[in-house]
């Protein structure tokens, strides 16, 4: 793991410590003052989400709880003081601090019981907007599963392509503003650079 240091001239990166995670790094999220690393585990024919954490303060890495279900395009979203993993599979997770810097995760719902990739999610104004495989999202079109309890309407973007799931999922404000009340999925149409 590196850290850029910007006092030097050369923009130089500085190693600050090994990354002892030896499965592909599907998902890195933040919480609180840590890291958090998703990787895809194969356990007994089942996949599981393998999760670590570094903590940025004490450089020091430690194995969390696995997640059932897959990494592979795996998201997280805040919504207020709430920090989320959702997985393709519906299942939405809580992340909760646990005390002594250890973190655990509290299966929430399953807000679907089919396969969708996702590229990201924002909650806003308690709605939650999903952006995923566009063919999906067209198909589940109005009949999208509701979570009121938890939001008050969830909508669906549909996008072809590749995004990132590493950075940050950005809405364009047309976009929240062509997608009505009374509809649960639209035709996502951004730019991605290649």
């Amino acid at each position: 793991m590196y850290r850029l240091d910007l006092k030097l001239s050369a923009n130089t990166l500085i190693e600050i410590c090994s990354v002892p995670i030896s499965n592909v790094i599907e998902h890195i999220a933040t919480f609180e003052d840590k890291l958090l690393v998703f990787c895809d585990e194969t356990k007994d024919d089942s996949r599981e989400t393998e999760t670590h954490c570094f903590d940025v303060n004490s450089r020091i890495w430690t194995r969390l709880n696995s997640l059932e279900g897959p990494a592979k395009n795996l998201i997280t979203f805040r919504h207020e003081e709430v920090t989320y993993v959702l997985q393709t599979t519906g299942d939405l997770w809580r992340m909760v601090s646990k005390g002594s810097g250890l973190i655990d995760f509290k299966l929430v719902k399953k807000l679907w019981d089919f396969h969708f990739d996702l590229h990201g999610a924002i909650a806003f104004k308690d709605e939650l907007y999903l952006v995923g495989d566009e063919d999906l999202a067209k198909e589940k079109g109005e009949n999208w599963p509701q979570h009121p309890e938890l939001f008050k309407n969830i909508k669906v973007f549909g996008h072809r392509g590749n995004i990132s799931n590493f950075e940050p999922c950005i809405l364009p404000r047309a976009a929240l503003a062509e997608s009505s009340p009374d509809t649960t999925w639209v035709k996502l149409d951004i730019g991605v650079p290649k």
